[in-house]
């Protein structure tokens, strides 16, 4: 069988991991997006259709194209509004699989331009036309339209929950990991004596209040975040921006063994917090 990593090994590789990242990222930044601004964009998505995404390749690339589709759509809009016409977008799209605390959660993360593209005259060279940010209320339109897309998606493959039955081909092939996955989007033990209990989370840091984030819609179990913006010359939070949607879900610098056989894992934390650790299944 192929194996992806450098390393040759099967199972996970922090090192081969990263290595890819920053590669990547630099080649981004590079050969990729242009010298303009660029706006990251992440979707959010309930937990039935993380599990769904989870094992579906292309109904994933079927929601992450309606994702697109619909915050192309708002900047057009925008863009009309500017007087500008046959506006032409460009996004780059990451799609993650887990969640700080390892746990499967298929999301997405969108670096897509600031702005439009526009010819000035048939056979002119493009040209940049930035956008002012985006508000709370066109978020929540962009979110609404794609809320509805997605629904309908489903709904045309027969995949919504309240359908009478829902295909679930891995839960009759593969039970043993369609639990696990399921348990893993819920932030359960799946196995042991604690099977079905919420993972225990240790030392963890005062809770914030989530109210007044900026550009932040949610409907539904979605969330659609647009705050993080870069301006066109800030090259290296470029690469960094990049190496974040591009990381790789495991660092073993956090992973640690405890007494009693368990694994701990220290989830991210912002500066002047105590660090958060979550604990894993026992270890075997």
């Amino acid at each position: 069988m192929v194996v992806a990593f450098s390393c040759k090994g099967r199972g996970f590789c922090p090192s081969c991991g990263g290595r890819r990242m920053s590669e990547l990222a630099a080649h981004l930044v590079d050969r990729v997006i242009p010298r303009v601004p660029v706006r990251q964009w992440v979707l959010s998505l309930p937990f039935t259709l993380r599990y769904q995404l989870a094992f579906d390749a292309p109904l994933t690339a079927a929601v992450l194209d309606v994702f697109i589709r619909s915050v192309f759509a708002g900047l057009r809009r925008a863009a009309v509004r500017e007087g500008i016409a046959d506006a032409q977008c460009g996004a780059i799209t990451a799609i993650q699989r887990f969640g700080s605390a390892l746990n499967a959660n298929v999301h997405f993360h969108s670096l897509v331009l600031d702005g439009v593209f526009s010819r000035p005259a048939p056979g002119a060279a493009p040209v940049f036309h930035p956008l002012p940010a985006p508000t709370d209320e066109e978020i929540v339109q962009i979110l609404e339209q794609i809320h509805e897309r997605v629904t309908r998606l489903l709904r045309r493959c027969g995949r919504l929950p309240e359908d009478p039955s829902p295909p679930d081909p891995v839960a009759e092939q593969m039970p043993l990991l369609a639990g696990y996955a399921a348990a893993s989007i819920q932030e359960r033990i799946a196995t042991g004596p604690r099977a079905g209990q919420p993972v225990r989370r240790l030392r963890t840091a005062a809770a914030v209040v989530d109210g007044e984030k900026l550009r932040c819609a949610r409907l539904e179990g979605f969330s659609l975040h647009a705050n993080v913006a870069l301006p066109a010359h800030a090259r290296e939070q470029l690469e960094h921006l990049c190496r974040y949607l591009l990381r790789p879900p495991l660092a073993l610098e956090r992973l640690t063994e405890s007494s009693g056989g368990q694994l701990l894992y220290e989830l991210p934390h912002h500066a002047g917090t105590a660090p958060r650790t979550c604990c894993s299944i026992p270890w075997s």
